[in-house]
């Protein structure tokens, strides 16, 4: 084998991101797979939106022993099976495979070691040994042509919501950032919002040695996140329009600022239907962190919101915020990604860097 390789794909609900070790790069791709033998070949891609059809999606196909499958936004153009993560262990755990494969073969040698850190939200804590059994081991696979062998021989894991405050205060060496020093003085909540799941914790110097803790953490139940906001769109289309969406195709066709649904082959402007429900689902969820807002009133110093909920619910979590905190900032998408790398480079060192690229997401 050759040298040992360090790490840390966040293996999101919605989207995967990772730091490519000799750049630094922090690449994006949607965390779909779809089997490659359920094909789509249409002129007008299916249900993507006006804005996706001009772009050139990058081939991503995983050969395993299971079989072959499309992976990220790849698997939605030629699918309309694509399967995304659930509150489903088995599944869930048979999908993060393909998309740990997927996320090494992008971004570590053909032939390697490695050492992981993987990141999880609080309520799949108790599956940790899950994660590691998914994990560790050789993972000989084909990608785009090419053969595989990673063999995993560690694997650390950590919670989303801790990975994120690393992500937001360090940077990619693992060295804390000035200008969020002084606020290791005063406690810090840190507000996860995923695809599918809420996190929150609240984080604080201990006064005896002086590190940073963990001394409150909540995950929600109800599978919140931006999935439960675009069920409540599609619930409320199927009445207005006598129309079943998928989540995923609202997923795609929502992104950003976009409002225009195809319903019955026409674009139609839901942008009030959207604002609504993406503020009701706001509220749903500040008020599962009500306990903790109460038991740290008056201390809290700063909140930051990590996970790409925080940048989808944005607009309409910034009032909200404006009145239960005296400070509070937004950290991008790929926050959990860069705190598990920071994890890593604590854990096993710094690795060679060739030259540092801009982060972005790849059409794939």
């Amino acid at each position: 084998m050759e040298k040992i390789h360090i790490f840390a794909p966040d293996l999101g609900n919605s989207y995967t991101h990772f730091v490519k070790p000799e750049t630094l790069e922090v690449v994006s791709i949607p965390s779909l797979i779809a089997p490659a033998r359920k094909i789509r070949y249409t002129e007008e891609f299916g249900d993507l939106s006006s804005s996706e059809k001009g772009n050139e999606i990058q081939e991503m196909i995983l050969q395993t022993d299971e079989g072959t499958f499309f992976v990220g936004h790849y698997a939605y153009l030629k699918s309309r099976n694509g399967v995304k993560l659930s509150l489903d262990t088995q599944q869930s755990m048979f999908i993060k495979d393909k998309l740990l494969k997927t996320s090494m073969a992008m971004a570590l040698p053909q032939r390697c070691q490695v050492k992981l850190v993987l990141g999880h939200p609080y309520s799949e804590s108790s599956l940790a040994k899950e994660y590691e059994r998914m994990a560790l081991g050789a993972h000989e696979f084909g990608f785009n042509g090419k053969e595989y062998c990673h063999e995993v021989i560690e694997v650390i894991t950590m919670a989303q919501p801790v990975a994120a405050f690393l992500g937001i205060v360090t940077d990619s060496f693992g060295r804390t950032l000035k200008e969020y020093i002084p606020y290791f003085n005063i406690p810090v909540v840190v507000i996860d919002i995923g695809g599918g799941t809420v996190d929150f914790c609240w984080i604080e110097k201990n006064p005896i040695n002086g590190e940073l803790e963990v001394v409150d953490e909540y995950s929600d139940s109800k599978w919140l996140g931006v999935w439960y906001s675009l069920g409540l769109i599609k619930e409320e289309i199927a009445v207005r329009y006598g129309v079943e969406k998928r989540i995923v195709d609202l997923e795609y066709e929502l992104k950003g600022k976009k409002s225009l649904v195809n319903i019955k082959g026409e674009m139609v402007d839901i942008s009030k239907l959207k604002k609504s429900m993406y503020e009701q689902t706001s509220v749903d969820i500040l008020t599962l962190g009500i306990n903790l807002w109460k038991d740290a009133k008056g201390k809290i110093g700063i909140a930051f919101s990590a996970g790409g909920g925080s940048e989808t619910f944005q607009e309409v979590l910034i009032p909200r915020y404006d009145r239960l905190f005296t400070q509070y900032a937004f950290a991008d998408k790929f926050a959990i990604a860069r705190g598990q790398w920071t994890k890593a480079v604590k854990m096993w060192g710094i690795p060679k860097i060739e030259k540092v690229v801009e982060s972005g997401e790849v059409d794939g």
